[in-house]
């Protein structure tokens, strides 16, 4: 019973915010698969902060025990805040890479080999 009071309620959600997007904010139905991809990508940061958090944990939870003799559990990496703050490194991460400006594609502008083979055809031809 209780699993389906959850699928009701983010089925509601989900419905609502479908509607606040496609009549409020005009925004296309085709374009949700884009951005379930960049969920999954900015999701993807987020695994890879995660571990690089718990690894860099468990890392100098090891390094001070061989160094210091002392007894530090390893049990404080299995606090519920390194899943919050890893989430915001990688959203904060995501957020900050979309504003990097596109690149251009390679093929649209001309190489340095290009324009000396340009200025090569234009000297011989002159």
């Amino acid at each position: 019973m209780t699993e389906a009071v959850v699928v009701v309620l983010t089925g509601v959600t989900t419905g609502v915010a479908l509607g606040i997007g496609t009549r409020g904010l005009r925004l296309r139905p085709g374009d949700l698969a884009t951005a379930a991809g960049k969920l999954l990508e900015c999701l993807g940061l987020v695994l890879v902060f995660f571990t690089a958090n718990a690894a860099l944990g468990l890392v100098a939870i090891l390094g001070v025990r061989s160094l210091t003799g002392a007894f530090v559990s390893t049990y404080a990496m299995s606090d519920v805040a390194l899943v919050g703050i890893s989430f915001i490194q990688g959203l904060l991460f995501f957020c900050w890479r979309e504003t990097k400006p596109p690149r251009r594609a390679r093929g649209l502008r001309a190489g340095r080999s290009d324009r000396r083979a340009e200025s090569t055809e234009t000297r011989e031809g002159s």
